[in-house]
């Protein structure tokens, strides 16, 4: 068995079934662990959205980067990360390397009074990422809204919202055995 921080477990066996039973074994002794489980269920989303998610798409669209596809999730999990600055904190640097490739290394937290306000901070937000990073941010999650996966196709913003979802997972997990590293 060979770990690899931010990159995961690796098993060996003769057989397929006994590489599964390992891998068994190893998730009955994560999850033995568990103080908390995974928030579940679905969560509100503010009446804002019908007025901040267009004028979020035209910013993202605008001046030759492409049309954008965002897709939005907010559901206990979710939650969890857009109640505040600092709780978001937690997930504002990727855990893995198939996170940078999908989602980029670098992601942005809005939160406001209204409508109004979230895109005033997203236009500043957004342009000042671009200006800094050469292209339009993968992931945006928003107070009230939740997360915002940024793609090039419905397929791209499923694939960003997937592993996005999985990084926020194991900042969750992570609580149980002391955080993340």
């Amino acid at each position: 068995m060979i770990f690899l921080q931010n990159h995961g477990i690796f098993v060996g066996a003769d057989s397929v079934e006994e590489i599964e039973k390992i891998y068994a074994g190893v998730f009955a002794a994560i999850e033995a662990g568990f103080k908390k489980e995974l928030p579940a269920g679905d969560a509100p989303i503010c009446d804002c959205v019908c007025e901040t998610i267009p004028a979020v798409r035209t910013i993202l669209s605008r001046k030759g980067r492409g049309l954008k596809t965002l897709k939005i999730t907010n559901n206990a999990l979710v939650s969890e990360f857009i109640a505040s600055k600092d709780a978001f904190k937690a997930v504002s640097v990727p855990f893995s390397p198939d996170e940078i490739v999908y989602c980029k290394s670098e992601y942005i937290y809005l939160e406001g009074r209204d409508s109004a306000d979230l895109v005033k901070q997203a236009e500043k937000k957004i342009e000042a990422y671009v200006e800094k990073r050469g292209h339009t941010p993968k992931v945006l999650l928003i107070k009230g809204i939740g997360l915002v996966a940024v793609g090039d196709s419905a397929k791209n913003a499923q694939i960003i919202t997937d592993v996005f979802t999985d990084a926020m997972k194991i900042a969750f997990l992570s609580q149980n055995f002391g955080g993340q590293h």
